[in-house]
Formats: C-alpha cells, sequence, structure tokens
C-alpha cells in the first residue's frame, strides 16, 4: 500500500508498505526543489541501517524492496 500526503509548495510524506516493514520518504520545499529524507521502520524500530544508504528514486525504492526481501 502507498500513503501520500501533500499539498502543492508544502512538505510531503509518502509511505509505502511492503511486507512487515514502511518506507517512509518526507519532503522540505526547498528553492529548488525538494530536500528529502527516507527511513525503514519495522514495527516501531527503525531499521534504516540496516537497509543501507540508497537513493530516493526508482532505482534506489527498488533496491531497498531488494534488501528486504533477503530479511524473510
Amino acid at each position: 500500500m502507498i500513503k501520500v500526503s501533500s499539498a502543492p509548495g508544502e512538505p510531503f510524506s509518502m509511505t509505502i508498505t511492503y511486507k512487515e516493514y514502511n518506507i517512509v520518504m518526507v519532503g522540505i520545499p526547498i528553492d529548488d526543489g525538494y530536500d528529502s529524507d527516507l527511513k525503514v521502520f519495522k514495527g516501531d524500530q527503525d531499521i534504516s541501517d540496516s537497509i543501507g544508504d540508497y537513493d530516493i528514486s526508482g532505482d534506489g525504492l527498488k533496491k531497498i524492496l531488494d534488501t528486504i526481501d533477503t530479511f524473510w
């Protein structure tokens, strides 16, 4: 499931639920785009460091999902 919360020019958040994991991306508008961050949670536990440091992109998301698959 994917949930997006956003209004034009305002901060946004997107949560992707995959298996038992929540991938949360947040963005804050800056002059020429957005400053963003991505975290991965299993329940209430932040496991972002276990996932690795991937780009916030389609390719990065695919790598995150592939990494989660190795935990199963």
